[in-house]
């Protein structure tokens, strides 16, 4: 090989690795907006159709939290009548049992269950089985619905093919005062914007836990600690080759305050959790079964898993491999620009300046390295479903 035909090997080598680390953000989108616009649209809602539904929240420790999530359920425009809720209580050590008996008075319908410490799913498992109608409706605690989100997302469900729905959100009190808060802004139109093509072309494979729904018959019990529990339930719609909905105009408030450090520590749990989900559901992955639904696992979250390991490999390439290319040169400045960003955005947030410029760029480095450590926890086996009142792993 002469020096010629080196330098472009490396150009090609360093080209489609950083193809690779960009696809998930920039080509999957792409592909889903052009595909769409091939694909017959179809809205087989019906804002009539109203059926008896039972609401589910596993809670630990959200005095805080928990009398607002529950009258928010009832004081929508949904028939309070057709609404039942069960709260399982993982073993709350704070007000949350007694705010739950006293809004069972309130709220007839409402039924609470405590339990000693074993988890979130651990929790579900028992108390999604004592759920009797048609449609169960999953939330969290640091939930608020807005007064058509119950109904909205109801409607989908008018649909026989529809399986699962899944809302949108909103993050309340949010002033993009940090990068944590300004990174999940961004992700979460990102994510927003997959969903709704997904949605569109066939069905979403990404379910953020706060608030969905799916036909209790297709519930099956969490099979370990290691899963997500949100995942786990989504994916067992789809494996029934029932469709999953994104339902954007179902609006839910997420009370919660983001700082960077917690933003690490979830998107640590929840690509760790979707790893062993994945793996678990991993007949999904096969296109010639799965069609659609395969290629939108492979391309939402696979590809983003790997994409931590391709930005390390890519860094170690382009020390490796100084070809002085106008490609290696763009590669570098790239790298360049990614990293120096972080680094201001860290100092700055370390200094408590209120400068967004630099914010994404520390979100983005900051969450790939979660999905790294996230990736040893799955290896390890070492998730651990308890949880604690911000949501993350207690181990």
């Amino acid at each position: 090989m002469n020096q010629q035909d080196k330098l472009i090997f490396t150009d090609v080598i360093l080209l489609v690795i950083g193809i690779a680390i960009i696809f998930n953000y920039t080509f999957y989108p792409l592909i889903l907006k052009v595909v769409s616009q091939f694909v017959p649209k179809f809205n087989n809602s019906n804002q009539d159709f109203k059926p008896e539904i039972t609401v589910i929240i596993a809670a630990y420790n959200e005095e805080e939290l928990i009398a607002d999530a529950i009258d928010s359920v009832f004081e929508g425009d949904y028939p309070k009548d057709k609404i039942r809720v069960i709260v399982g209580s993982d073993g709350s050590t704070d007000r949350t049992n007694q705010i739950l008996s006293e809004l069972s008075t309130k709220y007839p319908s409402l039924s609470f269950h405590c339990f000693g410490r074993g988890g979130k799913n651990n929790t579900l498992n028992k108390i999604i089985p004592l759920a009797k109608t048609e449609i169960i409706v999953m939330m969290d605690a640091d939930i608020r619905l807005n007064e058509n989100a119950l109904s909205i997302i109801i409607s989908h469900f008018a649909d026989q093919k529809v399986g699962g729905v899944i809302a949108t959100q909103n993050i309340e009190n949010e002033k993009n005062e940090n990068s944590g808060s300004a990174g999940v802004l961004i992700y979460q139109q990102y994510e927003n914007f997959l969903k709704y093509y997904e949605s569109a072309i066939d069905s979403c494979v990404n379910a953020f836990g706060y608030f969905y729904a799916i036909r209790s018959k297709f519930f099956k019990p969490i099979a370990s600690d290691l899963l997500c529990d949100d995942m786990f339930t989504i994916y067992t719609v789809l494996e029934n080759k029932s469709k999953v909905k994104f339902a954007p105009e179902a609006m839910v408030n997420e009370v919660r305050e983001k700082s960077l450090e917690n933003e690490k520590h979830r998107r640590l749990r929840a690509s760790a959790g979707g790893m062993a989900t994945v793996f678990h559901f991993r007949h999904l992955l096969n296109i010639f079964e799965y069609g659609w639904v395969s290629f939108f696992i492979w391309s939402h979250k696979v590809t983003r898993w790997t994409t931590p390991y391709l930005m390390i490999l890519l860094i170690l390439l382009t020390i490796m491999m100084n070809s002085g290319t106008i490609t290696f040169q763009v590669i570098l400045v790239t790298q360049l620009v990614l990293y120096v960003g972080a680094l201001l955005g860290f100092l700055v947030e370390k200094a408590k300046i209120n400068f967004s410029v630099f914010r994404p760029f520390l979100f983005f480095v900051v969450i790939n390295y979660a999905i790294l450590l996230g990736s040893f926890r799955f290896l390890k086996g070492a998730q651990n479903a308890i949880w604690d009142r911000q949501g993350f792993s207690s181990s």
